[in-house]
């Protein structure tokens, strides 16, 4: 499913709430969601690590396939907070793909979610680059040897 099929089928809708038991809406919507993750990671070179599909709502880790960056993707919950799914979806980096607390929080709509993640991760991946060259630099320096100071000290 892609984004705009889904805002056209759940946005402004009030889903079903069976109280503790999940509804079968919510369910239906939860996988339409997980689609368009899917789609989302295929556009842009992310896979869909997991997809934990809470009450009511659900939170998702992506990684990219450029990087091996891990992204953790929350909504709040359908019921109390109306087309926040589209509108505030909560991303950011992680550490590995169990770090619930992650970097700094950052918030997208649907619609700028792969442009978001995928500005995020071009960041990630320059600053990998300019890692990887001080390493090369400090690498390619010659290093002294502890005895060369002290021959031409006492020599």
């Amino acid at each position: 499913m892609k984004e705009k099929d889904m805002q056209k089928k759940w946005l402004n809708r009030d889903i079903e709430d069976w109280g503790g038991v999940t509804s079968d809406e919510y369910k239906e919507f939860s996988r339409n969601y997980r689609n368009v993750l899917r789609n989302i990671g295929k556009e842009i070179g992310f896979n869909l690590y997991s997809f934990n599909n809470n009450h009511y709502c659900f939170s998702a880790v992506m990684q990219s396939s450029l990087t091996n960056q891990f992204y953790y993707i929350s909504i709040s919950d359908v019921r109390y907070f109306k087309n926040e799914w589209a509108n505030n979806i909560l991303f950011r980096t992680m550490e590995h793909d169990h770090d619930w607390t992650g970097g700094s929080n950052r918030f997208s709509s649907l619609e700028k979610l792969s442009e978001n993640l995928l500005y995020l991760d071009k960041q990630i991946l320059r600053n990998l680059e300019k890692e990887n060259a001080r390493q090369v630099i400090y690498q390619a320096e010659p290093q002294k040897s502890k005895y060369e100071d002290f021959e031409q000290n006492y020599a």
